[in-house]
């Protein structure tokens, strides 16, 4: 079971209030959802890409880089990494496409 609501939970919630929201708030949307996307980047491009280059002294895949980081118990679950990443993609498309409609 997920320790979260499907990422689609989300989205639809933003899309049921978005006629509802002010322009501030779609700002604050829009700047919430674009830092959350940098992070997420941030920490599993960056930072775990880092760390396992340091433990293996080569480059490796991002799945093999967070199997590691679950191994050495830096994640606390690949079924968070996964939703986590499933988030910060719908968030991401779903953001292109509301400002390609707008």
């Amino acid at each position: 079971m997920s320790a979260f609501p499907a990422p689609d939970f989300y989205l639809d919630a933003a899309r049921s209030f978005n006629s509802e929201l002010s322009d501030e708030d779609i700002e604050a949307y829009e700047i919430l959802s674009g830092r959350f996307g940098r992070v997420v980047d941030i920490l599993f491009n960056k930072v775990f890409t880092s760390i396992a280059h340091f433990e293996f002294e080569e480059t490796s895949s991002l799945p093999d880089t967070l199997n590691f980081m679950d191994k050495k118990g830096i994640v606390h679950s690949m079924e968070i990494v996964r939703e986590i990443k499933e988030l910060r993609n719908q968030i991401v498309h779903e953001y292109i496409r509301m400002r390609i409609e707008r």
